[in-house]
């Protein structure tokens, strides 16, 4: 369980999430979602529930069970800024409401921002 918790919360901190706003989107509480980042719940969460969260963060659940790799967490290589953005971009979309939207275009403009030649 502690594995699971750990990759959840690498895969949490490298896409920038805020965990109230990921646990409300996957429809958990926070506290349980703390819990389940710390390696401290009882056991596995739900399926649908480990499916929504993997979705929220942009995951397979093969790659959540560390049974596949996660780019730039099991991989010395990293991954480059502009596809951290865009699973941020994906994770954000997937349950997305007023202020994921928001979130979306601040990417889409950082992710555009990169592609313009500099001067």
């Amino acid at each position: 369980m502690h594995d699971l918790g750990t990759r959840l919360t690498r895969r949490h901190d490298q896409l920038g999430l805020n965990g109230a706003d990921t646990a409300r989107r996957v429809g958990m509480k926070y506290q349980t979602f703390k819990k389940l980042l710390a390696g401290r719940a009882k056991g596995l969460p739900r399926p649908e529930l480990l499916v929504r969260l993997c979705e929220a963060l942009a995951l397979t659940p093969a790659q959540a069970l560390g049974l596949a790799p996660v780019p730039g967490l099991d991989d010395a290589a990293g991954v480059p800024r502009r596809a951290l953005l865009l699973a941020r971009l994906g994770a954000a979309l997937r349950r997305a409401g007023p202020q994921e939207f928001a979130a979306a275009r601040r990417m889409l403009e950082a992710l555009y921002a990169g592609d313009r030649p500099a001067g």
